[in-house]
């Protein structure tokens, strides 16, 4: 089954530029494992096991974790289980926001909180921790099987704090960065908790792997946009609400890799185009005069669902004048429709598209998605010879961060 395909490229983006030699630079790269989660079934069975003991004792799961340490579990969520009430997200450390999203909970009794960062010494995530035990301990409801870190194995601040308690913990492997950290515990036990087929999407990121020459294709496309068109914005137009986190897990994904100051030789770096995810049919109401009018500095990948074209109800009778072409027509038909309009009429703008087009929104197809944009950044990370997977320019706001709440004063 064809899970995932590159259609309607602009003719300048069609050369093959990313090549064999890059993949298999990728794939021997020392410390870098993301391609290889597929094949690791015991952290894909360890998370489908605990979210299993879990649901025992807990009706509701909320994950601690920000950027890479949820926006992949999220994204997971909003595309497969979108109803789902059983999983949530706290990840700001907003006051407001967060006194909100506590109280909603209800019976914290009732509630797994699953603890994640990668280094373990996330601020955001370790403050909002202690502010929920302090919750918990004031409910005289702080027990050691109430939470799950998930985290690197080694020592640091938040596996510590779990070997004191008896707290149990999944652990991230040590070739695999945050944001590459969906096929691990910090995506899958989330998605196992609300449901979600972990074999079928370990099949689609299978899949991924297998079409080697889709990726090649793929990553040419994203890397000539910004090379050779030298379009500074790179906009990834989802057309499907329940891809919109997927949207957000893309920016990071992005941003955080392929931006960056020098290069593996310490040379200065390429620079690279900026992600901004939409969403249609809405965002034609809102940001499609900038991109067809405004600076001609963007390419725009529309993300397009096949499926959805057979779907939604049929609207018989159109109540309103003007709307007789909606006659015998699903929903799912007019946003297509507005999609395929919206692309050719970007390029009669002259703004590049193409489009990418799952087959559905199911495990395979979302599985098949996420490994193939891993892939594709990290790709392009290899021809432009950056390390993609280091994020050195988020550091210094977290040291004055830490540096301005030490010295003031409480």
């Amino acid at each position: 089954m064809l899970l995932l395909k590159l259609t309607q490229v602009e003719s300048s983006l069609e050369d093959r530029v990313v090549k064999k030699e890059h993949w298999d630079q990728l794939i021997n790269r020392e410390g870098v494992g993301f391609f290889d989660l597929p094949n690791r079934v015991s952290l894909w069975k360890a998370a489908d096991k605990r979210a299993a003991e879990i649901k025992e004792s807990f009706r509701k799961l909320v994950v601690l974790g920000i950027g890479g340490s949820s926006l992949g579990g999220r994204t997971l969520l909003a595309a497969l289980a979108p109803a789902s009430k059983d999983v949530e997200f706290i990840e700001n450390v907003d006051p407001c926001s967060w006194q909100r999203r506590v109280e909603a909970l209800g019976d914290l009794s009732q509630v797994h909180f699953v603890v994640v960062s990668k280094s373990g010494s996330t601020m955001e995530t370790l403050s909002v921790t202690c502010a929920i035990k302090e919750v918990l301990i004031s409910k005289s409801l702080f027990k050691n099987h109430c939470f799950t870190v998930v985290s690197d194995a080694g020592s640091n601040p938040l596996t510590e704090w779990a070997r004191q308690n008896d707290i149990r913990e999944l652990h991230i492997p040590s070739d695999i960065g945050g944001r590459f950290s969906v096929f691990t515990a910090v995506g899958l036990l989330p998605a196992a908790f609300a449901g979600i087929n972990l074999e079928k999407l370990r099949a689609g990121g299978s899949w991924a792997l297998q079409n080697q020459e889709f990726q090649l294709q793929l990553a040419s496309a994203l890397y000539l946009s910004f090379s050779e068109l030298k379009k500074s914005i790179t906009v990834l137009w989802s057309y499907s609400d329940d891809l919109l986190t997927f949207g957000l897990w893309f920016q990071q994904l992005w941003a955080e890799s392929l931006a960056k100051t020098v290069d593996r030789k310490n040379l200065k770096a390429p620079w690279v185009s900026t992600p901004l995810p939409l969403v249609g049919t809405n965002d034609q109401h809102s940001v499609l005069q900038q991109v067809a009018e405004g600076t001609k500095d963007k390419f725009a990948l529309f993300l397009e669902v096949a499926s959805f074209t057979s779907m939604g109800p049929k609207i018989s009778e159109p109540t309103f004048r003007g709307l007789e072409f909606m006659k015998g027509r699903k929903l799912g038909e007019l946003l297509q429709a507005e999609a395929l309009a919206t692309r050719q009429a970007l390029s009669g703008y002259g703004v590049p598209t193409a489009v990418l087009q799952i087959e559905e929104l199911s495990p395979e197809c979302l599985g098949a998605l996420i490994m193939s944009t891993q892939l594709a950044v990290g790709l392009i990370g290899e021809i432009m010879e950056i390390n993609a997977y280091d994020q050195p320019g988020v550091e210094l706001g977290k040291k004055l961060a830490k540096k301005l709440l030490a010295e003031s004063e409480r």
